[in-house]
This record gives C-alpha cells, structure tokens and sequence, in this order.
C-alpha cells in the first residue's frame, strides 16, 4: 500500500514523529504506526487534512508522481496559479499555505526565497494597478483640478522613483510642462522630483521658475520649504512652510515638516508646540484617535528627551 510508504517518508522528510501527526490528526501515535507498516490505510476523510498538513498534492499522497515532478509542494502550485491569475482569492490560499508551513514546519532558504517572490509578485502587480490610478488621475476630463492632478503627478513620480524608473518620471514631468509652460505646477513637481533624487540645487532652479509665473501656492512653498531643508537652509524652511500653512490651512503636512526639522535639529520646546499644534488641528476637523496617536506620542517622547 503506497499510501502508508508515502506518509512515512513525508513524515521524516518534515522531521516530525508520528506522535505530533497523530495530535494534528486527533489520533493516538498507533493509528500512524500502523498506516505506515500497511496495515491500515487512513480514513478517506484525513486524506485531504494529511496532504495539507505535508503541503502536497492529493494525487502523489495516494501514489501519483507525475503530480510532483513541477510542482514540489502544494504551496508552490498555489504560488504558480496566483502567478497566472492575480486574484485576491488565490494570493490569499498561497499566502495562508506558506505562512502556515513556515510557522509550523522546517523551512528551507527555497521556502523563504519562493514566499518571499509571491510578494514580489504582489506588489509588482499592486505597482501597475496603482501607476494606472495615477495616469487615470492625470487624464482626468471631469472636474480637473490643477491642485489634484499636481498631487496625482507627485505621487506617480514618487511611486517611479522608488521602483528605479527615475527617467520614466523625469521624462513624464518634462512633457507636461512642454505642453504647459505657463502653468506653475509642473515646475513645482520638476523642483519635487529633484530634490527627491537628491539634487536640490537643479530643484531650485525649478522653484525660481514657478516664481516668475507669480502664482502664490500652498504647494509651492511646500516644495520650496523641502528644499531649503535639503540644502541645509533651516530658517527659510520653516519661514516657506508658514506661508504654506498660510495659504492652505486644511494641510497639515507644512506643520508636519516644521515639527520634524524642529525634532531633527534639537529644538525640542518648538517641536513639541508644533506638535501640540497639529493635534488641535486634527481636533477641529477629524478628532478620531488613529490621527491624534503619532503627534501624541511625539510630544510624549519629546518631553522624556529634555
């Protein structure tokens, strides 16, 4: 009987003792001897808890190699169907098999590095769904808003930085101020996208050119602040950011900015005030405790810190 063999050999294979299959099992360490010396054969209704339990298909659990000569594992056969049909269902039945393998088994480096690729394989297809959001954000003809779409151009870019495609963002952004020269926002996410790569000089020369089209915006001097940081210009950073603040009260990312260059540079009475700052602002409009917990504990840690 191929059956009892087959338990056995997965068994040791996974280095474990009859006693702990037969407590996974509700069985006493008998029953599993007695599988594996042929003299019994399991209950067709284990056969499927026992082949999840070895992470192997039903068919080679009861004898069939072919079943095992592409997919080793039960979890890789689910790793390679989410591969071809990214679905939430099938990431979520290979995400539960490994974590439950690596929880309760004796993973190999190829166990890790084969989980470790099925995210991979989300987060590559979470990338192209949300590079496609941003685009759609771009394009859109209803309603446009310049302020928005800046934003949608801002993150996108961001987004392309971090996954190394830094000239597909550059080349984006010099499109859209090709064909919008008199419009201050693409001159502003130029100067944003060369400060995020590290060149705040080339940044401010973007910003000088926002300046020429003499619009005064919130997002402007937000920039303008995050380069003066760059560039080690704290005072002015933090002089741009009020006038951010200023000029658009209903974001609190200015007040953010000014809170963690006060932390950053040892000012911590200021940092703290800014802080305590932007937990009245949340309690005017969203007075929920997920947004009052970070500035809270901030200030907390600040105060420990003097």
């Amino acid at each position: 009987m191929i059956i009892g063999k087959r338990i056995k050999s997965l068994r040791l294979e996974k280095g474990i003792t009859q006693d702990k299959l037969a407590t996974y099992l509700n069985l006493s360490y008998q029953a599993i001897s007695k599988w594996e010396n042929d003299e019994t054969q399991p209950d067709i209704s284990l056969l499927v808890p026992i082949a999840n339990y070895f992470d192997v298909s039903l068919d080679y659990l009861l004898g069939n190699e072919c079943s095992q000569t592409f997919y080793q594992t039960r979890r890789e056969k689910l790793q390679s169907i989410y591969e071809l049909d990214r679905t939430d269902d099938n990431f979520r039945l290979a995400d539960i098999a490994y974590k439950s393998f690596i929880e309760n088994g004796n993973p190999t480096a190829k166990d890790y590095w084969y989980y470790a690729y099925l995210y991979d394989v989300r987060a590559t297809e979470s990338i192209r769904i949300a590079k496609n959001l941003y685009l759609k954000a771009i394009n859109c003809l209803a309603d446009v808003q310049e302020e928005e779409i800046s934003n949608a151009y801002e993150e996108l870019c961001r987004l392309l930085i971090n996954c190394n495609q830094k000239e597909e963002a550059q080349i984006l952004l010099e499109k859209w101020i090709a064909r919008d020269k008199e419009n201050v926002y693409p001159y502003i996410q130029l100067a944003n996208f060369y400060n995020y790569i590290g060149e705040p000089k080339q940044a401010f020369d973007y910003i000088e050119k926002a300046q020429l089209l003499e619009i005064d915006t919130y997002q402007l001097y937000m920039i303008m602040g995050e380069v003066f940081e760059s560039l080690g210009k704290n005072s002015e950073a933090i002089e741009a950011w009020n006038k951010s603040y200023k000029l658009n009260s209903n974001i609190a990312r200015a007040l953010y900015n000014i809170a963690h260059l006060y932390e950053n540079i040892g000012e911590y009475n200021r940092a703290i005030d800014t802080y305590n700052q932007i937990v009245n602002w949340h309690i005017e409009r969203e007075p929920d405790a997920i947004s009052l917990e970070y500035p809270r504990k901030r200030i907390f840690a600040l105060q420990n810190e003097k």
